[in-house]
């Protein structure tokens, strides 16, 4: 049974359904079950009753939950599937399907578009970014313009700062035995305006992360800059 404590006014509240995704929208923090969801008030430290949320076949688990424009969107995690929330309604939009090629790729929204970089299927790691067309229902791969590409992976850490997004380590096969699995500790940043990827030099990492960091939450387990 999930908890959230308020340390401000010392509560603890209470939820009574399984939280399967938590989603911060501006003041908001909506906290998502299969079938209802909460609202919880940043500003106000107060939580809504339950929404209940009509939901016949989804597993929202399975989702990532992303909000654009004040709308919520639930993206497959494995794949091309993406849910949207009309009128606490959970109703399908894409024309893709469980593909199960992006296991545990980076999924995140830039300039109110969805994207997912990576992930893992089939004995490979993507090495590509992809983009849902809300026009077509579908994904499309966002073209590059750069010669250097990161290899391949998955599980690794992200954030976006204004117009770049950043990758930092994670996990690739092995070329040999696609059955081994190969940490990374590399540090990249592909340019949204120019559709570039630059590689970071290790001994520029601790002094961008000093930099970044106090306005930054990651999304990453990297470690430590490197001794």
């Amino acid at each position: 049974m999930p908890i959230i404590t308020n340390t401000i006014l010392s509560q603890e509240i209470i939820l009574p359904e399984k939280i399967n995704n938590i989603l911060g929208d501006q003041n908001t923090i909506h906290l998502i079950s299969n079938n209802s969801r909460y609202e919880f008030d940043i500003i106000e430290n107060k939580i809504s009753k339950p929404i209940k949320i009509i939901n016949k076949s989804f597993d929202l688990v399975s989702y990532k939950a992303l909000a654009i424009k004040g709308v919520i969107y639930f993206v497959h995690r494995s794949g091309g599937m993406i849910l949207k929330l009309v009128d606490n309604k959970v109703v399908r939009i894409d024309k893709s399907f469980d593909h199960k090629m992006q296991f545990s790729s980076s999924i995140f929204t830039y300039n109110d578009n969805i994207y997912r970089y990576g992930g893992y299927g089939f004995f490979s790691a993507r090495d590509f970014i992809v983009m849902y067309d809300f026009d077509s229902n579908e994904w499309e791969s966002v073209p590059i313009n750069s010669d250097l590409v990161p290899t391949g992976r998955f599980d690794n850490g992200f954030f976006i700062n204004n117009d770049i997004l950043y990758v930092i380590g994670g996990t690739t096969v092995g070329k040999q035995n696609r059955d081994e699995r190969v940490e990374l500790d590399d540090f990249w940043s592909f340019s949204f305006k120019n559709n570039e990827w630059k590689n970071i030099a290790n001994d520029e990492v601790f002094n961008f992360f000093k930099l970044i960091l106090p306005s930054q939450i990651l999304h990453t387990k990297f470690a430590a800059n490197k001794s």
